[in-house]
C-alpha cells in the first residue's frame, strides 16, 4: 500500500513537473513570437517613417533632394555659402515633340551628368521640373562654384543622345551668394531674379546677381501680374489640417496661398508675398482670401462638413486698418457664417512694429468674436512683457523650435519653457512644422492639449483633397 502510495506521488509530480515545462515553453514560444511581433512593428515602423521620409523629401524620378529640403536646408546653414540655379529652357517641348516617358528618360539621363559635378561641398536639388540646384559651402565661396559650372556648362552644351535621337538642352545658370545672414534670407530670390531677367538667353552662360540690374525688373513684373493671377485663378488655396495630438481630433486648418505662375512655374510664398507686401499689393489679396475662405466654409456646410476652424494670415500692415473688419463682416453676412468659424493669424512684428495700435485693433477684433492666433511666436517680439498685453486667443510656436526637439537638450528645455508659458497665459498652443514621431511624442507628453501641424499628419491640400484626407484619417 505504501509502494502503491510513492508510486501515485511519483506519477503526480511527474504530471505537475510535465505540467510546469509545458506551460514555460508555451511562456517561450509566446515571448518570442511577442518579440518577433515587436521587432516586426518597429521595423515596419522605422521602414514606414523612412518612406515618408522620401515622399515628402525626394524627388520620385531623379531620387534627389527635392525643392522642401532645399528650402529646410538653406534656412539652418551657416554664412558663407553660395548657390547656383541651372534652369533647362523649354522643357515642355521635349515633352510635347515626343512623349512624357522620352522627357523622363533626358531628366535621368541630366540627373547622372549633373551628379559627376556633386562633392561633399556642393550638393545637387531638383527644385522643379526644368531646375536644378548646386548648393555650396565651399571655402572658396564663389570663385569655387563658378568654375564647377563652368564645367558642367561645358558638359552640357554637347547633344544628348536617347533612343538613337540626338538633341540638345538650352540652359542658363544663375549664381547668388550670401556672407551674412541677411542675404541668407534672399539667396534663392535673388537666383530666381536672375533667371526672370527679361533679356535673359539659354547660351549656356554664368549669371551672377546684381541688385541693381535684376531685383527691380523681378519685381516689377510680379506686382503687375498678381491681379491677372487672380482672375486666371493661377492663385489658389491650400489648407493644412490641424489635430489634438492627444485625441487625433481634427480642430482646424490653416489657409495657405499658393501661386502657379505661368512663365515661372509654382512661385514659392517666401519669394511672392514680400514683393506684394513691399509693393502695397497683399491687402487687395487679403480681401480675395477672406472671401475665398468665406464661400469654402459654406459650401462645406452645406454638405455637411466642417473642419471647425479656418485660420486665415493677415500681413501687418492690414491688421490696424479699419477696413479690415468691414471686410471681415461683410463676407460673414454674405456667406452666413459666425465669426468663430474663423481665426485670424497676426505675426509678431506685426506687434512690433506698431504696438499700441495692434493691440487696441486685436481687441476689437477679439470682441466681435474672432479668434486671433499669434503666429511665428519666437521670431518677432524683442520683450516677452508684450506678450501678457496681446489680448490673443492662440500661440502658433514657430518651426525653427521644433526642429531640433527631441534631440537637442537646449531647444527642448526651450520648448518646455514656451509651453509653460502658454499654459500660464490660458492659450491654446499650435506648433508648426511637426513632421516626425519623436517629435509628436515629445510635444504629447509635455504640453496639456498640444495641436499639431505640419506633415507629420498632412501636406497642404486643396479642398477637394482635405475633404477626403479628412474621411480616410478619421476613419483609420
Amino acid at each position: 500500500m505504501l509502494y502503491n502510495d510513492k508510486i501515485s506521488d511519483l506519477f503526480y509530480f511527474y504530471n505537475q513537473y510535465s505540467i510546469l515545462i509545458t506551460i514555460n515553453w508555451k511562456v517561450q514560444v509566446a515571448g518570442q513570437i511577442i518579440l518577433v511581433l515587436m521587432g516586426s512593428i518597429l521595423i515596419y515602423s522605422l521602414l514606414n517613417m523612412r518612406v515618408k521620409h522620401r515622399a515628402n523629401y525626394y524627388d520620385a524620378l531623379t531620387k534627389l533632394p527635392n525643392r522642401r529640403f532645399f528650402e529646410k536646408k538653406i534656412k539652418k546653414t551657416d554664412v558663407p555659402q553660395c548657390l547656383a540655379i541651372w534652369h533647362m529652357h523649354n522643357f515642355e517641348h521635349v515633352n510635347r515633340e515626343r512623349d512624357y516617358q522620352f522627357g523622363d528618360k533626358v531628366i535621368t539621363q541630366l540627373t547622372a551628368l549633373l551628379k559627376e559635378f556633386e562633392t561633399t561641398e556642393i550638393k545637387l536639388y531638383r527644385l522643379d521640373g526644368h531646375r536644378f540646384a548646386f548648393h555650396s559651402n565651399h571655402l572658396d565661396g564663389v570663385n569655387h562654384l563658378h568654375r564647377t559650372m563652368e564645367k558642367v556648362a561645358e558638359n552640357l552644351q554637347k547633344p544628348f543622345v536617347i533612343e538613337g535621337y540626338e538633341m540638345y538642352l538650352p540652359a542658363v545658370c544663375a549664381i547668388s551668394k550670401a556672407y551674412d545672414l541677411d542675404e541668407t534670407i534672399n539667396i534663392f530670390t535673388n537666383a530666381i531674379a536672375v533667371l526672370n531677367f527679361p533679356s535673359i538667353e539659354y547660351n549656356y552662360e554664368i549669371i551672377h546677381y546684381d541688385s541693381a540690374i535684376h531685383t527691380y525688373v523681378f519685381e516689377l513684373e510680379i506686382e503687375e501680374d498678381v491681379i491677372q493671377a487672380i482672375k486666371n485663378e493661377e492663385l489658389f488655396i491650400v489648407y493644412q489640417p490641424k489635430v489634438n495630438g492627444i485625441t487625433n481630433a481634427v480642430v482646424g486648418v490653416e489657409t495657405l496661398l499658393r501661386w502657379n505662375h505661368p512663365t515661372h512655374g509654382f512661385l514659392s510664398p517666401a519669394i511672392f508675398i514680400p514683393i506684394l507686401e513691399r509693393n502695397n499689393r497683399i491687402v487687395h489679396v487679403t480681401d480675395w482670401i477672406i472671401e475665398r475662405v468665406c464661400q469654402q466654409i459654406a459650401d462645406w456646410k452645406r454638405d455637411g462638413i466642417t473642419f471647425k476652424q479656418v485660420a486665415i494670415n493677415i500681413p501687418g500692415q492690414y491688421v490696424t486698418s479699419s477696413l479690415l473688419l468691414d471686410v471681415l463682416k461683410r463676407n460673414l453676412r454674405k456667406y452666413k457664417l459666425e465669426p468663430l468659424e474663423l481665426e485670424l493669424e497676426i505675426t509678431e512684428t506685426s506687434f512690433v512694429e506698431n504696438m499700441e495700435n495692434a493691440i487696441k485693433a486685436v481687441s476689437t477684433l477679439r470682441k466681435e468674436g474672432f479668434s486671433v492666433a499669434l503666429d511665428d511666436f519666437g521670431t518677432g517680439v524683442s520683450s516677452l512683457s508684450y506678450l501678457k498685453k496681446m489680448p490673443i486667443s492662440t500661440m502658433k510656436i514657430d518651426k525653427s523650435f521644433i526642429d531640433g526637439i527631441p534631440e537637442s537638450k537646449k531647444d527642448s528645455s526651450i520648448m518646455k519653457a514656451i509651453i509653460d508659458l502658454g499654459h500660464s497665459l490660458n492659450l491654446a498652443i499650435v506648433f508648426e512644422g511637426v513632421e516626425t514621431e519623436e517629435q509628436v511624442k515629445f510635444l504629447t507628453t509635455t504640453c496639456e492639449k498640444p495641436i499639431i501641424q505640419g506633415y507629420y499628419f498632412a501636406r497642404p491640400m486643396k479642398a477637394n483633397e482635405l475633404v477626403q484626407w479628412q474621411k480616410e484619417f478619421c476613419s483609420s
